[in-house]
């Protein structure tokens, strides 16, 4: 075997020495630390800066709201607040708090009724006051976007009483008038009185219905002057984004015959209320609150009731309704549905619904259920397979084509229907145009080569369609105005745009003299595009991506795309970030901001490039991995996180990307325990192909000791060099932190990939890096090295074990061990054939099963198990929704077969990673994976589990550790 040795241990190693003696105290990662770690969540900033809010949670104890406050530089902390929103002016904070881990845990153990569970409470935080409200048994809140200190907020139900006089109005609001329910059809309250929906039904109105409604207490408050409007018997609520005006739905007690549309302006405390004999369904306003829409139906069959959309204008008595069952825009046998959200345009002259089939009455029963059949019918005609057809069922039954209705053109269009799929359009708009896509008479293709679509521009004020495209597979994308569609053709690897305004199609991307393609792409299809990073405000240019650079290119092609980066050189990586939400696109005299990694060291951070000086600045780069950033909307104040194997994330605040400063420390702990440092290591493949990999010691190494190393794998890891590893039970892999703090050594090395051969192509990188790090690094131990993989990585154990005994023992997640049966299998999760990943994927053949079976059949490691001298253990679940499990199976029976050392854990009902809140399989599974190493690589003595198994009928008491 001819290997390369060029690179010689790295010498900073001898400086581990050093920190032993500062480890005298320190404990290792064990298994019942998991509910010490936090991590943080909803990070948010106020749009002036002042206020930062995030959440610090751990995995499932309780967790704290946290209130930064800038310029006092103090934190304001709220156990189990959740949710948060800050108003517009920074006055006030609101939020949920949820019921306690132990106290939740306590109720469901007792069996308690899910109805009878503890509720949410709200908490309300005047930041200059600094005093807090709190109120209990709350089922949600709302905040508007341009709060004037007004938001609302919805209470649960409440146990019903013994003995309830319901006679009583107890939650009449100051300044309400009472609503006379009578049998017309609207009633509109006098300009300036608030209407209490709190009374009781007349005796003459029609019974109430079977179907009783769980409608609760609901309050519109302003915590700054301490105002409030009180309502009985909402069952939902809206909020206009101007922060004015609110509408909810009510009715009267128990009768969904009968329902009341209510909106209110805070301003003039004024309400309009709509009495209906019927259903109102998705409440919406308009930005301005101008405008409120809304479903109604006076059907009486409650399975089958069709709904027509309803418009109640300010300053109108009565609604108007927009479209019924004779509008001429709806197709023939077609209804409003229920099952599309309402949504307005920003100005509100365009409102957006979905139109399905009508409901009919169900026809009375005439068979048992034994007399009918129970059949799927197969048929090769099929465009996707039933197993897609079942994941997609509940989807299908509420299927809806998108419709918008112009109130400035007072007509009504239709956007999407059985050939335009799916449409893209900006709401912050009144865009003409928008992005239609159409897979029709390619979906069977998605079975064994690639998901394809036609690209169509769709006239939004008369619904004409033109083609654009056909036969896409790639990025597409439409402009914030509208103006412009662009794509990637992957077959001459270029970027085009359509200009709907004068239906002209443009090559883009000439002039890019650097790859726009992925230059390391290896599976066997035509490389995909970098991407585009964003438009200008008039939709003008377009940001493409290349290899290392950002260039702005002219949206007509008519200019030559400029390079506003200049990465390459330095081989980093720019990429543009979009930091005003609310206004996705650059404005043109505006810096625009990227992410930067350097490909070397694979640091990052932040550069800065601005249109008037033609330059792109450096801000920030640092030996960290940064997850998430966030500006203010009126300042320049930023909050992000960075990390590194040893910082835990946390947040840092900085103005204008000057001096970061921290102002979390969620995970002080870790200080107490044992943990990692980690290096870029490089190395040979055994065919001499230069790569990178990670290397994770213990922090307090011994060179002059012998570590067991484990090796994991997946495809490429390298540029993760700076990413934390938060402890925490395992949902598949080992974590590289948690191990090192346990005295391994872990080896994670890239991998490339020869197509038609992926079984050696993963032998040659991985078997190559562990030799080579036996080289370079004289304290790993070569008689105590273990694999772990999951998923394409646990293919890859399974292979390399019939290829070498180099390992002591390995672990296999969800491993393919037959290709030529894992073909035709199924992933249960989307339904579809697992042909594509074959011949044009992951698994990297390049040809269907019958045109190449002998790559099928080498590059499967059952047909070699007999080679297998590694003590192996399988994770392969039941509901695997991603490799079918009897892949598993296969693999451990036939290593049963030849009386090899194997084990195969199942956990019964979970899914291919196990699920987050899996707590108690993802606990097993990691306290079993690391025995079964120590075991092998440490030579401590085998479980219970390992040496006598655990029966069927002991298993739910008997775990054998």
């Amino acid at each position: 075997m001819n290997r390369k040795y060029q690179f010689q241990p790295v010498l900073f190693f001898i400086l581990f020495l050093s920190t032993v003696a500062f480890a005298q105290g320190k404990k290792h990662p064990d298994h019942n630390m998991y509910d010490l770690w936090k991590r943080i969540e909803a990070p948010q900033i106020s749009k002036d800066g002042k206020f930062i809010l995030f959440e610090v949670n751990s995995f499932r104890k309780d967790g704290t709201l946290n209130i930064f406050d800038k310029d006092a530089g103090k934190t304001i902390t709220i156990p189990r607040g959740k949710g948060a929103k800050i108003s517009a002016g920074g006055e006030y904070v609101v939020a949920l708090i949820k019921p306690g881990f132990d106290t939740l845990k306590s109720a469901n153990l007792k069996k308690v009724k899910k109805d009878d569970l503890p509720k949410d409470s709200l908490v309300i935080y005047l930041t200059e006051a600094e005093t807090f409200q709190k109120f209990s048994n709350i089922k949600s809140f709302q905040l508007p976007e341009q709060s004037t200190g007004w938001f609302a907020y919805l209470f649960d139900k409440e146990k019903p009483e013994k003995k309830e006089d319901k006679s009583k109005d107890s939650t009449s609001a100051p300044d309400s008038s009472q609503i006379s329910p009578d049998s017309s059809l609207v009633k509109t309250e006098p300009s300036g009185a608030v209407p209490d929906t709190s009374i009781k039904a007349k005796t003459d109105e029609k019974p109430a219905s079977k179907g009783k409604k769980e409608g609760t207490k609901f309050v519109v408050a302003n915590p700054l002057t301490g105002k409030e409007l009180h309502y009985e018997n909402v069952e939902s609520y809206t909020c206009a984004k101007d922060g004015l005006n609110f509408a909810f739905i009510s009715f009267v007690d128990d009768s969904v015959d009968i329902s009341y549309v209510v909106r209110v302006n805070v301003h003039s405390l004024s309400s309009d209320t709509l009495k209906l004999n019927g259903v109102v369904k998705s409440l919406v306003l308009s930005d301005d609150g101008k405008k409120l829409a809304f479903l109604f139906s006076s059907d009486t069959l409650e399975n089958a009731k069709n709904f027509n959309l309803y418009l109640l204008e300010k300053g109108k008595t009565e609604p108007t309704v927009l479209i019924d069952s004779v509008s001429a825009s709806l197709p023939p046998g077609m209804r409003v549905s229920q099952n599309y959200d309402l949504n307005f345009s920003e100005s509100g002259r365009r409102l957006f619904y979905g139109v399905a089939k009508a409901l009919e009455k169900e026809p009375d029963e005439t068979l048992l259920d034994e007399e009918k059949p129970n059949v799927e019918v197969w048929s090769w005609h099929d465009p996707i397979l039933q197993t897609q057809q079942n994941v997609e069922l509940n989807k299908e039954k509420k299927k809806t084509f998108l419709f918008v209705y112009d109130f400035d053109q007072k007509n009504a269009v239709q956007l999407t229907d059985s050939l335009i799929e799916s449409v893209s359009y900006s709401t912050l708009t009144d865009n003409n145009f928008a992005m239609g896509t159409s897979s029709i008479g390619y979906q069977q293709l998605g079975s064994w080569e690639d998901f394809y679509s036609d690209i169509y521009s769709v006239d939004m004020r008369t619904g004409k369609r033109t083609l654009v495209a056909q036969k896409n597979s790639q990025y597409k994308n439409i402009s914030p105005h509208g103006n412009f569609i662009v794509w990637y053709d992957v077959n001459d690897s270029t970027w085009y745009s359509w200009n709907n305004n004068t239906n002209q199609k443009n090559q883009i991307s000439n002039g890019i003299d650097a790859p726009i393609w992925d230059v390391e792409n290896d599976v066997p299809a035509l490389p995909g595009a970098y991407g585009i990073g964003g438009w200008s405000e008039d939709d003008s240019e377009v940001l493409i991506y290349s290899q290392f650079d950002v260039w702005l290119a002219d949206a007509n092609g008519k200019n030559k795309p400029i390079n506003i980066t200049n990465g390459a050189n330095s081989k980093t990586e720019f990429r543009a970030l979009i930091l005003n939400r609310k206004k996705p696109w650059f404005a043109k005299n505006d810096d625009i901001y990227f992410r930067i990694f350097d490909k070397v060291t694979k640091e990052s951070g932040f550069a800065a490039y601005s249109p008037k000086e033609k330059k792109t600045v450096q801000l920030i780069k640092t030996p960290n991995f940064y997850t998430w950033i966030l500006k203010a909307e009126n300042s320049n104040d930023v909050i992000f996180s960075r990390e590194s194997v040893s910082e835990s994330p946390d947040v840092y605040f900085s103005h204008g990307f000057s001096t970061p400063v921290k102002i979390s420390d969620i995970n002080p702990q870790q200080k107490d325990y044992y943990w990692a440092n980690v290096q870029l290591v490089k190395y040979h493949s055994i065919d001499g192909v230069p790569l990178e990999g990670l290397l994770y010691v213990p922090d307090n190494l011994d060179v002059s000791k012998k570590y067991p190393m484990l090796v994991y794998y997946y495809e490429k890891y390298s540029e993760n060099r700076y990413r934390y590893w938060t402890p925490g039970p395992s949902r598949s892999i080992i974590n590289p932190s948690f191990y090192a703090g346990n005295d391994y050594v872990i080896f994670i090395p890239d991998i490339v990939y020869q197509e038609g051969f992926p079984g050696k192509s993963a032998y040659n990188c991985i078997v190559g890096g562990t030799l080579e790090m036996i080289d370079q690094f004289p304290f790993i131990d070569r008689d105590r090295i273990g694999l772990q993989g999951q998923s394409w990585g646990g293919y890859q154990t399974a292979y390399l074990i019939t290829q070498t005994n180099l390992y002591k023992a390995a672990m296999a997640g969800a491993p393919v061990s037959n290709m030529t049966s894992a073909y035709g299998g199924i992933r249960w999760g989307s339904g579809l054939v697992r042909e594509f990943q074959y011949e044009k994927g992951q698994s990297r053949i390049g040809a269907s099963l019958w045109d190449k079976l002998e790559l099928y059949i080498e590059n499967s490691p059952l047909f070699y198990l007999d080679r297998v001298n590694t003590p192996l253990l399988i994770m392969s679940n039941d509901k695997d929704d991603a490799v079918p499990w009897y892949q598993g199976i296969e693999l451990f029976t036939g290593l049963r077969r030849l009386g090899k050392p194997v084990w195969l854990l199942n956990y019964t009902g979970d899914v291919h990673n196990l699920k987050e809140t899996s707590w108690g399989n993802r606990v097993d599974l990691s306290i079993r994976m690391m025995q079964f190493f120590d075991h092998y690589l440490k030579g401590t003595a085998a479980p219970d589990w390992m040496t006598k198994g655990v029966k069927a009928i002991e298993r739910d008491k008997v775990r054998g550790y």
